[in-house]
């Protein structure tokens, strides 16, 4: 799995979780801070990368309609960076499996 974090998660992330997903990435590192989701979308899209966010914009299956992309939704709210990568962690099972799977959408 090569997961995209979208710019609500931290660009850190990518470096704490490098054990899971060597191949993870960051939308701010790779297009900017001001990159549009349906640019987000389609560069993932492309890529075949697994979008990772809190933003439930892409719940929407009309506007982003998959896989590929996938998307998981990490349903928190304020939470700093340690305990959004505890969280990625307790559910690393999960989101492994969904990646797997002909599923667009996850939320944990």
């Amino acid at each position: 799995m090569k997961p995209l974090y979208n710019g609500m998660l931290s660009r850190v992330l990518v470096r704490r979780l490098k054990d899971l997903w060597p191949d993870g990435s960051h939308v701010v590192t790779e297009w900017g801070a001001t990159c549009p989701d349906d640019d987000v979308w389609a560069q993932a899209r492309r890529l075949g990368l697994v979008i990772m966010t809190k933003d439930h914009d892409y719940g929407d299956p009309v506007r982003y309609p998959g896989p590929p992309p996938q998307v998981v939704r990490l349903r928190l709210r304020n939470a700093s960076t340690a305990e959004v990568e505890a969280y990625i962690r307790e559910h690393v099972a999960e989101i492994e499996e969904f990646s797997k799977s002909s599923e667009r959408y996850l939320e944990v």
